[in-house]
């Protein structure tokens, strides 16, 4: 006799009778009712097979639009509820029993979202990881979900968007703590999440170039380009491409061309002094992150594109996240973060036009931009305090053998740890809508091409 049921019946006949009739119980729930929900989950063929209906349907994954009440309550759009409340289009009922079923989200329109199913702790954030994943296989197959959905007007106000993703930055920030845990996933998700009226433009670049270059095979080196190198000098290879070819675009090409060239012209722009304003105004006036904005704009806007420069924005980078973790409010936080994009703009944008002139030089920028990837999350503040030393230049001579090979290894190591962050965090959802949907399944390369990890790559590869 089992041990614990000899346990039992020493102790009572009773409990033995009770024991096996509660152990017959528990089976019969484990053989009956785990079953249904295991057949009510959705496959990933029946997935695939929704997705392609919401691609043709004028409506895509939507069923109509209502007024989204306080009380709970919708009305129709000719109607209005008792207070100011928002307006956006309801969720097909198949898009509801898939994210009851599956816990697969899709459409999502983040205006009256509660912030903490969208958050979604208790499942790694798969939900705010869904919303950045579809939003680059919209940039990549037209669409997506939302083909034809996209022209469904009312259906989504972008207003009410930014609105909302304000709030939920704003809220999500008050916790010092979590910031901490979460910086890398909370970062990159502010480059997708509406908040301030900007666009992720690099992505909107490198996914047109992607769409053409399917479309016209010729095309494929400039986009391999654009992909690997980009640079102020892709956007004349483009013009001078579409010129060459003019007479075999469609009507269709031509515009995607013209679009291409218009995202490129915007997101080669110098990133100006007075984008940064409306961010520092939300700084406290007397705090040691404002002191440091103003030292590294007053420096940055005042020198050409050099090492200096490059090194001074890595290093604002990692000073702007440690300043995330003092006593702030959750918009001062935010404020961080937007500036923290701007500056990692601009230092893409230099690194573009810049060359180490000496393995002096290297070495230097490769600690700078190890500065910077801890700044943008890509490694962990204690990673970074465990790769820097080896890192840091010599003062004199760099031929050293020894010294030099350490600083390689230490280098690929940055690059490697990453690219690993990406993958850890970014991986599980990946591998989740790329069942049903292979090109989720490019969503990580793209994350790591639009990064500081690019350049830095180029530069650890020099150095090899």
């Amino acid at each position: 006799m089992p041990y614990i049921i000899k346990y039992f019946y020493d102790r009572s006949p009773y409990l033995i009778s009770t024991f096996i009739l509660l152990s017959l119980f528990a089976t019969f729930l484990m053989i009956s009712v785990f079953p249904v929900h295991a057949q009510d989950k959705r496959s990933a063929e029946e997935i695939s097979a929704l997705i392609s209906s919401f691609k043709t349907d004028p409506k895509g994954p939507y069923k109509d639009i209502r007024w989204f009440c306080t009380d709970g309550s919708f009305k129709i759009p000719q109607e209005r509820c008792p207070e100011p409340s928002p307006q956006r289009a309801r969720y097909k009922d198949e898009v509801v029993a898939l994210a009851a079923s599956n816990h697969i989200y899709l459409g999502q329109i983040l205006s009256t979202t509660p912030v903490p199913a969208f958050w979604d702790s208790v499942n790694a954030h798969s939900r705010l990881k869904q919303y950045q994943i579809e939003k680059y296989l919209r940039s990549v197959d037209n669409g997506w979900v939302l083909r034809r959905g996209q022209y469904y007007r009312g259906a989504i106000q972008a207003e009410d968007e930014e609105n909302w993703g304000s709030t939920f930055y704003t809220q999500l920030l008050e916790d010092k703590s979590l910031v901490e845990k979460n910086y890398f996933l909370i970062r990159e998700s502010a480059r997708d999440i509406p908040h301030q009226g900007d666009d992720n433009r690099a992505q909107k670049i490198r996914s047109l170039s992607m769409v053409i270059s399917d479309e016209f095979p010729e095309f494929m080196n400039i986009r391999i380009k654009i992909h690997g190198q980009p640079e102020a000098a892709d956007i004349k290879l483009v013009k001078d491409f579409k010129d060459r070819y003019l007479e075999r675009l469609t009507q269709d090409l031509s515009k995607q061309f013209d679009e291409l060239i218009t995202e490129m012209e915007a997101y080669y722009q110098p990133v100006q002094k007075s984008s940064f304003t409306r961010h520092i105004r939300k700084l406290p006036k007397a705090s040691e992150s404002l002191k440091l904005l103003n030292a590294f704009l007053d420096s940055y806007y005042s020198q050409p594109v050099g090492l200096k420069r490059i090194n001074q924005s890595a290093q604002s980078l990692y000073e702007l996240r440690v300043a995330t973790r003092g006593p702030l409010n959750g918009a001062q936080r935010l404020a961080l973060l937007d500036i923290s994009l701007l500056i990692e703009k601009a230092l893409l944008q230099d690194l573009q036009s810049w060359r180490p002139a000496s393995t002096q030089e290297l070495m230097s920028a490769i600690y700078g931009l190890g500065l910077a990837v801890a700044g943008t999350g890509y490694i962990e503040l204690w990673e970074w305090d465990a790769l820097s030393a080896p890192l840091e230049p010599l003062d004199g001579p760099t031929s050293k053998v020894a010294h030099l090979k350490l600083h390689f290894e230490k280098s690929r190591s940055l690059v490697e740890w990453g690219t690993g962050m990406v993958k850890a965090v970014y991986q599980p959802t990946v591998s989740l809508f790329g069942a049903f949907e292979p090109l989720a399944n490019g969503f990580i390369d793209d994350r790591v091409r639009s990064s500081i990890l690019l350049p830095l790559g180029r530069l650890v590869a020099m150095h090899g």
